[in-house]
This record gives structure tokens, C-alpha cells and sequence, in this order.
């Protein structure tokens, strides 16, 4: 094929010869003027073939470079566009795949964390007594609640103690303040 008849972009081809354009494309047979001229012609067409997808997939053009090329007719064609986009693609997919991932766990995360039907679970009493395991829950109660109660107990007995200790402290405080007053005026007295 020749440039010269490509280069009429005006002209409207048809669906074969679109596919045909682009099997030449694909075997490697059109130079790079030919391969500029096929992009402008696929962004300008209304076909959507796979072919069509596949050619402009190859030749490294995005929609954004659609855009341009539809535009403008600036088409520039990248030495080794080939790998490089399917690199990119790759790239892209991989990326995506990431986020996707991190999505999922963040969100499974939260859900986690958040779910309501979590927050408002019995609690599980597990009582071992002399190494044996009373899994009644009635009777685990029980004993969890004899144990508060004796905690309790124990805590009130250790107040009074210290409340008696200050008691008796401030009872010994009085005493001794009282008693340097007095020294104090015997000391006032004599002098």
C-alpha cells in the first residue's frame, strides 16, 4: 500500500478495510508514516472491532492520545511502543490490583473493629478451681461475683485500717501541738 492513498483521511473506509489495514499493521508490513496515517484513520473511525482495540492497543495510543489525535491529527510515534505500553498495562494492572487489595483489607479491617454485633457479645466466664475447668455459666457467675464481693471486703477492711491510723495520728498530732503550746508559754513564763 502507499502513502498516498492513505493519506485521504476524509474518505470512509469500511469495516474490511479497516481490518484489513490493521492485519498489516500487525504483521509489520507498513512503515511509519503508514502507521501514523492508520492511527488517525482508527481514532476517526466508528469501529469498534477487537482488532481495531487491539492495533491501537499496540501502537501505544490512550484516550487521552485519542483525544488529541482526533483533534489535531498529532500522532507521534515511541521506538519500542510496544513493550513499553504493554509494560505500562502491566504496570497499571499490578497497581490496580494493589489498591483493590488494600481496599478489601482496610475496609475488612474496619469492619472488624466496628461491627456491631462484636460490641454487644456475652462475655465468656472461664473458671478453673483447684485445676478443674466449671464451665456453667451460672456457676461461674457465682463465683466471679464471690470474688468481687471479697475484694470488696477486703478493700473496706484496709480503709478503716487506714482511716483508724489517721485517726489515731491526728489524735497524736493534737496531742503533741497541744503540748509544745504548753511547753511554749512555761518557756514565755520563765523568760
Amino acid at each position: 500500500m502507499n502513502t498516498k492513498d492513505f493519506n485521504n483521511c476524509r474518505q470512509l473506509f469500511s469495516k474490511e478495510e479497516i481490518e484489513q489495514l490493521c492485519s498489516l499493521y500487525l504483521e509489520g508490513k507498513l512503515d511509519v508514516a503508514e502507521e501514523q496515517v492508520l492511527a488517525k484513520i482508527l481514532v476517526k473511525s466508528s469501529y469498534p472491532g477487537e482488532t481495531v482495540k487491539e492495533t491501537l492497543f499496540l501502537m501505544g495510543v490512550t484516550a487521552s492520545e485519542s483525544h488529541m489525535i482526533k483533534k489535531n491529527g498529532y500522532f507521534r510515534k515511541k521506538p519500542g511502543a510496544t513493550k513499553s505500553n504493554i509494560g505500562w498495562s502491566l504496570f497499571n494492572m499490578l497497581k490496580t490490583c494493589v489498591a483493590a487489595v488494600c481496599i478489601i483489607f482496610s475496609v475488612s479491617m474496619i469492619w472488624n473493629y466496628f461491627n456491631p454485633s462484636r460490641i454487644y457479645e456475652e462475655p465468656v466466664y472461664e473458671v478453673y478451681v483447684n485445676g478443674e475447668k466449671i464451665s456453667d455459666p451460672e456457676q461461674c457467675k457465682l463465683m466471679a461475683l464471690k470474688s468481687y464481693e471479697k475484694s470488696q471486703r477486703f478493700i473496706a477492711e484496709m480503709n478503716a485500717i487506714q482511716n483508724k491510723k489517721l485517726v489515731d495520728f491526728e489524735k497524736k498530732k493534737l496531742d503533741a501541738d497541744r503540748k509544745y503550746k504548753e511547753m511554749q508559754s512555761y518557756l514565755n513564763e520563765i523568760n
